[in-house]
């Protein structure tokens, strides 16, 4: 139909982010994207411009945008780069009639609970050697799949032999880093994750055998550092645009946050709702074109208003988590309890700005 066809025509897939630039006169922002993958040689002649009243960023924790945005700021608004809290997180998806089968296996008895956990329910298992280091599972998708999540601290992965060629080795130093685990393929994590869990029970291992490769995926919990104001308590003031500009971030770009609470793509989702909303009260009984830089920065404002401190406490609460998880078993049931107010804020929510 129509609309697919117009869909089509904005899309550009598997293309990268170089620029952007705003029209002094008319407003409108001119960005550049590359046809060639990352990290690969600019070829002018693969680059290509779009044209639009306002740039939304959702580009990630290491957000091209988000550098450039704030490299146009007041100095206090700056790129304060990625906190790395020492510890790798592997994830993935597998059947549940896999789980189903390897239960069959190591149950003695039908009394013996299944290892496939029910609905609502987690199975953890916590290593007896390495604080911090744990293997969860529990069921998804209408009881057809089981995600299974593991956490080890990151100084018991050593360099990788490329790694090792460019870096001097020294102290913490002398432990995996975040580029080199984005380096690894698939067949490569999946023998790490059960290299490093060799201590854990013999259904661990059988259930990491039985993962696809292709399902899991790896990285270090880490997110994007904030200025906290520990004596005055105030949240800080996350960067979603430079204040000047048709531009915004969203999500991981601006308020990447670690999993511990699971939160992260909640609260993008919220954003895209929260922005949606705002957008559409301007865009609804208006001429497109009569829409102003103005209109659209005063969006950007009160979307900022109605989000900054939700997101910035989420941010928080996931960081405080996060730190005592570096020298405890800390249980996130016993987080919830010690911190009841925040989680009735947290689930609770509701968009700030309703709709007309």
């Amino acid at each position: 139909n129509e609309n697919g066809r117009y869909i089509q025509q904005c899309l550009s897939l598997g293309c990268e982010f170089l620029n952007y630039r705003i029209d002094e006169e008319t407003g409108l922002v001119h960005v550049t994207f590359s046809r060639s993958w990352k990290d690969a040689p600019i070829d002018e002649s693969k680059t290509f411009t779009k044209t639009c009243r306002l740039l939304i960023g959702a580009d990630g924790i290491r957000s091209t945008l988000r550098q450039q945005i704030l490299s146009r700021c007041a100095s206090t608004q700056t790129d304060r780069g990625i906190r790395s809290y020492q510890r790798l997180v592997f994830r993935a998806l597998i059947d549940a009639d896999k789980i189903t089968s390897l239960s069959n296996i190591f149950r003695d008895t039908e009394a013996q609970p299944s290892l496939t956990p029910p609905r609502g329910i987690a199975v953890l298992y916590k290593s007896a050697a390495n604080v911090g280091q744990v293997f969860k599972l529990w069921t998804c998708s209408e009881g057809t799949t089981v995600a299974v999540t593991s956490t080890s601290p990151i100084n018991l992965f050593g360099k990788d032999s490329n790694q090792a060629e460019n870096e001097s080795v020294s102290g913490k130093e002398n432990t995996i880093n975040e580029d080199a685990v984005r380096q690894w393929n698939s067949t490569t994590v999946k023998s790490k994750w059960k290299e490093k869990l060799s201590d854990f029970p013999p259904e661990v291992l059988n259930i990491i055998d039985c993962i696809p490769e292709a399902s899991i995926y790896a990285n270090c919990v880490s997110d994007l550092e904030l200025h906290y104001d520990e004596d005055e308590k105030l949240y800080p003031i996350i960067p979603w645009s430079n204040g000047f500009e048709p531009v915004v971030l969203v999500g991981d770009a601006v308020h990447a946050m670690t999993p511990s609470l699971g939160q992260g793509a909640n609260v993008g989702l919220e954003d895209a709702l929260e922005l949606g909303s705002v957008l559409r009260n301007i865009i609804l009984g208006n001429d497109i074109d009569e829409i102003t830089k103005n209109d659209l920065l005063a969006c950007i404002n009160a979307f900022q208003r109605a989000r900054n401190e939700r997101v910035a406490e989420i941010h928080y609460f996931s960081r405080e988590q996060a730190l005592k998880k570096q020298t405890s078993d800390s249980s996130l049931k016993r987080y919830q309890e010690l911190n009841a107010g925040f989680f009735k804020r947290l689930y609770g929510w509701e968009p700030a700005l309703p709709t007309k």
